[in-house]
């Protein structure tokens, strides 16, 4: 039998590192699971596309478990460990906020010319529909050097993710996590 935390003792905001932390892995996983299937599939079967698409916002969301862990704790190991991880990856895969915006706001925004990448001096109760920046932002997968073990994917004129890349840098962000809990639980328990 296995002790247990009494749910009065157990604060969800007092753990908040540690939940970005399992969070995090979790959105890692899916992401490693799509970026392998993105290198079994077949282009005419769409696999490319969908499961790199995939990948991308699973890695989106590990960037927001590491905010969340930044933003939280309290531990100044703890966030110093946690900012340092995301700045890192932050400068290693720089559009990956970028990449999210479009591919969450394809239907509603991008499609239409208004995305905030596409009329990002303007706001969004004055932007109008325009034809050249619509036709100007898609979505393309592809194979780097047309290797299936290097899935890519280029969203408008200037956004490149290296999908590999990404994910490496995701578990090292991973591991910055992990560091960070270990230390908002150290002051936990010690403090």
């Amino acid at each position: 039998m296995t002790a247990s935390i009494p749910p009065s003792t157990w604060k969800i905001t007092e753990r908040s590192v540690e939940v970005a932390q399992s969070r995090a892995f979790f959105w890692l996983l899916f992401a490693d699971h799509a970026l392998e299937r993105t290198r079994n599939s077949r282009p005419v079967m769409g696999g490319l596309v969908t499961e790199s698409w995939s990948c991308v916002l699973a890695l989106s969301h590990v960037r927001k478990c590491a905010e969340l862990a930044v933003s939280t704790a309290t531990v100044p190991e703890a966030r110093l460990a946690a900012e340092l991880g995301l700045d890192t990856f932050d400068a290693a895969v720089p559009r990956l906020k970028d990449a999210r915006d479009f591919l969450e706001h394809l239907e509603d925004a991008y499609v239409l010319g208004t995305g905030k990448l596409q009329q990002p001096d303007v706001k969004q109760s004055k932007k109008v529909l325009d034809q050249h920046a619509a036709e100007s932002w898609s979505y393309q997968p592809f194979y780097i050097d047309q290797d299936m073990q290097r899935p890519a994917v280029r969203i408008g004129p200037d956004i490149l993710i290296d999908l590999t890349h990404a994910l490496e840098c995701g578990v090292k962000l991973h591991r910055a996590l992990y560091q960070a809990a270990h230390q908002q639980g150290l002051q936990a328990t010690t403090g």
